[in-house]
């Protein structure tokens, strides 16, 4: 293989001059050629349309701007509302984190306690960090051992689910039990149906590790990335502690006589608090999709070099740079677009996850449960297509819309929708995530009672602390298993657009398709 990639292509390979970007090949359908196999699979149907042309095919690309044949600034009032919106935020966290050191004492006279001391702070600090380390050294064993991994994964999730249930059983956490025995069990029966898949998933994250290691660039993106999440986290954090007493005030809770005669504490957050929680919780939507789709885009853009460029005289030493400056310059408001369009949904759907928790209303929260259902399947569909529309954004520097609306149309024609069902990678890393998010949280939950924090002298909210090391630990291990998935996602959309390409830079891949998808690669 190594005397393969030493191989120089001839300077006019696939038909295009090396100062020219390849545009997109349009679907063949040709009988399919002889097969070395125990059978001839069958023709393909004869197309119902004509495949459509997804860009100008007169139009070249030069060296200097072979990703982005627009330099123009696109979806700029997307760019524009994402700072406004950064704005307002840094005003409402510079009046919360005011308060957090203040004691207050309340109109009955009692005191009320301060919701974010240091010793708070540091455990805060502390989950980040847990969630932090995790991530990375998953994404690490990913890069060295990627098959072994994958198996390993499968069950050591597995067992760790069920300890976890086991454990939470018997510090009477009955609600964590449930959750984390349903885990088990559905990872467990899952490794029936993807071990045959395996064999793919290995060649290809053995693919895009390998890509990873010569472009060490996309791990630096990654690792920036994940420190400037690491501190909106921990920013938002003491915001939103500090936006309960601001913006709650002195009297939020006070004490009541109920029917009964006996004495007990209500609480009632006033709209403004509740204003001003739903806006932040916006904001960590939207900032944190954002952060991973710069990092998608930038990691999208150094595959495609490698994927098109590797072994001609246009390969850049470092494609980095660049793609990181057109992902945070022309391609900005893009992704901000596509961002903003998840982030929209996740609060919705915050939103009737708190109406649903109304005991006084079931119709409402019935129906509000039905809502959230629709919401969670359109959010899922939309961000499965952001996630390949943006790899067009960082090849062609496109608009968004134009980005998502080219960008399926090229899958269907191509026949690559099947082998994107078929690609392990999505779960492995939901896996990797679920595993350091679990672990996060068993150790969070271990912290919090070994140093008996002061908001939690009493363990009332222990749960929260918990669900809060959990979040964390996923989100941030999300961010830098962006690297993994925006490679792989890159391969598919670059071998649709060219599946030569594939053939010089990746033989192994390349034969692995075309013998599980030969319909993909026909004509080749």
């Amino acid at each position: 293989m190594s005397g393969y990639y030493g191989q120089k292509p001839d300077a006019n390979y696939g038909g295009y001059t090396q100062n020219q970007y390849p545009p997109p090949q349009q679907p063949q359908y040709n009988p399919y050629p002889p097969q070395t196999g125990q059978y001839q699979p069958p023709p393909p149907p004869p197309p119902d349309h004509n495949p459509p042309t997804y860009n100008d095919a007169n139009q070249t690309y030069s060296a200097g701007d072979k990703f982005s044949p627009n330099p123009g600034f696109q979806d700029v009032w997307a760019a524009i509302l994402f700072w406004l919106h950064i704005g307002a935020f840094i005003a409402i966290s510079y009046f919360s984190i005011r308060s957090i050191t203040r004691t207050t004492q309340g109109n009955d006279g009692t005191t009320n306690q301060e919701l974010l001391t240091w010793s708070n702070a540091l455990l805060l600090l502390g989950i980040c960090a847990i969630g932090f380390v995790l991530s990375l050294g998953y994404i690490i064993l990913m890069q060295r051992i990627p098959g072994a991994l994958i198996r390993i994964s499968f069950f050591l999730s597995v067992l760790l689910y069920f300890a976890a249930a086991a454990y939470y059983a018997t510090v009477r956490q009955y609600f964590l039990t449930v959750v984390f025995a349903i885990f088990g069990v559905l990872y467990l029966l899952a490794w029936f149906w993807w071990k045959s898949r395996i064999p793919f998933a290995t060649i290809m994250l053995k693919t895009v590790s390998g890509v990873t290691r010569k472009y060490y660039g996309s791990i630096i993106v990654a690792i920036i990335g994940l420190l400037i999440q690491f501190a909106y986290t921990v920013w938002w954090s003491f915001t939103i502690a500090g936006a309960y007493d601001h913006f709650g005030g002195n009297d939020m809770c006070r004490t009541v006589v109920d029917r009964n005669g006996n004495r007990v504490q209500q609480c009632s957050p006033p709209a403004k608090l509740i204003v001003v929680l739903i806006y932040c919780c916006f904001s960590l939507y939207w900032t944190t999709q954002l952060l991973k789709d710069l990092v998608h885009v930038t990691v999208s853009g150094i595959f495609a070099s490698y994927y098109f460029f590797y072994g001609t005289p246009q390969a850049e030493a470092s494609p980095t740079p660049s793609s990181l400056k057109r992902a945070c310059t022309t391609s900005f408001g893009s992704v901000a677009f596509g961002s903003l369009i998840i982030a929209v949904f996740r609060t919705v759907r915050a939103i009737l996850r708190q109406v649903m928790n109304d005991p006084d209303n079931g119709f409402i929260a019935f129906l509000a449960c039905c809502i959230q259902c629709l919401l969670s399947w359109i959010e899922g569909m939309v961000e499965y297509f952001n996630h390949y529309a943006f790899t067009q954004v960082a090849i062609y520097g496109k608009p968004y819309c134009q980005a998502a609306k080219d960008t399926w149309r090229l899958i269907k024609d191509r026949g690559i929708d099947a082998m994107i069902n078929d690609s392990l990678i999505g779960n492995v890393l939901t896996m990797g995530g679920l595993l350091v998010a679990t672990v996060t949280s068993i150790i969070t939950y271990v912290f919090v009672q070994v140093f008996k924090s002061e908001i939690n002298y009493n363990a009332d909210f222990t749960t929260v602390f918990v669900f809060f090391g959990f979040i964390v630990g996923f989100s941030l291990f999300v961010l830098v298993g962006e690297i993994i998935q925006s490679g792989t996602a890159t391969t598919f959309v670059c071998l649709a657009e060219d599946p030569e390409a594939l053939q010089r830079s990746q033989p192994e891949l390349f034969e692995q398709i075309r013998r599980t998808y030969p319909q993909v690669v026909q004509g080749v």
